[in-house]
């Protein structure tokens, strides 16, 4: 079941946080950030392993468990406002093979605006959120900046 979890939670942060990803993978840290994560959600599984719930169920509570810290995605979020709003942009950049790359560095360059709209799960889909981040990427592709 450990394995398991440890290999759900690094799918997951590879498709939803690769940020995260070249952070640990930079810092040599991934063996050790996956244990602890995991290690956090032991007591749940053990419990509901004695509870007879089914592994599949374990399994998902686990990794939802797991990823709380980790929605909503912040990448996922920019990518999908790049793709919708600068289509062009984003096509050459996948051509390219350099969007994951742009897209962590405007995640970035956004970091600060989203932190101080507050971000999160429960405002994901605010206009005004998204139409900040809109003109900071506009900054962020067409004006000089320096980050």
């Amino acid at each position: 079941m450990e394995t398991l979890l440890k290999e759900a939670l690094w799918d997951y942060i590879v498709a939803h946080n690769p940020e995260l990803m070249y952070d640990l993978q930079e810092n040599y840290a991934v063996s050790k950030y996956l244990d602890e994560k995991v290690r956090g959600v032991q007591p749940m599984a053990i419990q509901m392993l004695q509870d007879d719930y089914p592994k599949y169920f374990i399994q998902a509570r686990c990794l939802d468990a797991l990823t709380g810290d980790l929605k909503p995605s912040r990448y996922l979020y920019l990518k999908g406002i790049f793709e919708e709003e600068f289509a062009d942009e984003a096509a050459l950049y996948g051509d390219s093979g350099i969007l994951v790359c742009e897209v962590i560095n405007m995640l970035e360059y956004c970091r600060e605006l989203l932190d101080e709209m507050g971000f999160s799960v429960h405002n994901e889909g605010d206009p005004d959120i998204r139409n900040a981040v809109i003109g900071h990427l506009y900054g962020f592709l067409y004006a000089e900046h320096e980050w």
